[in-house]
């Protein structure tokens, strides 16, 4: 298999934790690169058992984009 995608989740809680879960054990070709949560304690323990993520308090401006409106 070639390189996989790289996944931010923004949020470790239920869902997001759910998320980085399934992004792990279940979603081939993908990885958890990062874990945005305010709670610094709930993103490490989101991500404890996977390798590699890295958590911040908040997303990179990369991260995001402008909402899309149409036109």
């Amino acid at each position: 298999m070639g390189e996989l995608l790289g996944v931010a989740v923004l949020g470790a809680g239920h869902m997001g934790a759910d998320h980085i879960r399934r992004l792990d054990r279940v979603v081939s070709g993908a990885r958890v690169a990062a874990v945005a949560d305010p709670d610094a304690a709930r993103a490490e323990k989101a991500v404890a058992d996977v390798e590699g993520p890295r958590c911040t308090p908040r997303p990179r401006p990369r991260w995001t984009r402008p909402a899309w409106t149409p036109s």
